[in-house]
């Protein structure tokens, strides 16, 4: 039976205890709403541009005269305000619904790449929750465009497919199909980083693809991106 009061135990416990316990640890506090350099009255008012040139395009399939007419409203949007970062991102997908997501034969493939490239470049570092979300759908959709591109270069490799991927070549340097597979791998991780939940499970997904001669997990992950909305309908 011990002699010691639970008082006594904890000061004993206290001393030969080299490290103090940890306090609990708090959660880290929410970022910050809006855009840096962007007064919320200029942020609301661009957003609500933004959202009209973005509403004909939601339907399931928009006729490419709609799609023309939003890349074209994004376009002046971006020339009006060339730090929104927002409408980069969108204008990369209205892109892809106009001339697909496949890189080797995408006419607008240079186009959609630097978009998503300067949106990913106005948000970083991100410093508020919306350049964290606008990160995270931006490299989502990157990463989904370059996995469908090597999923194609696959096939050619394998005698599966048709010509020589000239745009391909011209968009993304000559790589590889490994390197391609390794650019998409990198931007889901990027995206799962700042909570893009799609880009989390096809990092996940992307970690055999090396391993196995995974044309079926590649094929399988393209059309879970398309289920998803990340990749749009195949033709």
């Amino acid at each position: 039976m011990s002699l010691l009061t639970p008082r006594d135990s904890a000061i004993l416990t206290s001393l030969f205890t080299s490290d103090p316990p940890a306090p609990a640890s708090l959660p880290p506090p929410p970022p910050p709403p809006g855009l840096p350099n962007f007064p919320p009255p200029l942020l609301q008012t661009i957003q609500t541009l933004e959202s009209a040139a973005l509403k004909p395009l939601n339907s399931a399939s928009p006729p490419a005269s709609t799609i023309s007419t939003a890349i074209d409203a994004l376009s002046a949007l971006i020339k009006t305000y060339p730090e929104y970062p927002s409408a980069y991102n969108n204008r990369a997908q209205a892109l892809r619904l106009l001339h697909g997501s496949d890189l080797t034969v995408s006419e607008g493939g240079g186009g959609m790449m630097a978009d998503l490239a300067e949106a990913i470049r106005l948000c970083t570092p991100a410093k508020t929750g919306m350049q964290a979300d606008i990160l995270a759908k931006a490299y989502t959709q990157r990463g989904a465009v370059l996995l469908l591109t090597s999923t194609t270069m696959r096939a050619r490799e394998t005698g599966e497919g048709r010509g020589e991927g000239t745009v391909q070549a011209l968009v993304l340097g000559g790589k590889g199909v490994e390197e391609v597979e390794e650019m998409a791998r990198a931007d889901f991780r990027e995206g799962k980083r700042w909570g893009g939940d799609v880009a989390g499970e096809m990092d996940v997904k992307m970690n055999p693809v090396r391993k196995m001669c995974g044309e079926i997990v590649r094929e399988a992950m393209v059309r879970d991106l398309r289920e998803s909305g990340v990749l749009p309908p195949e033709a």
